[in-house]
């Protein structure tokens, strides 16, 4: 289970990363 927590939470963090990139580059 461990493992999986550190996968699901890297996903999250990269996947959070991304979108507020994607944000910027729709308010830009």
């Amino acid at each position: 289970p461990t493992r999986g927590s550190q996968l699901r939470r890297l996903d999250g963090k990269t996947r959070s990363s991304q979108v507020k990139a994607l944000r910027r580059k729709v308010t830009d």
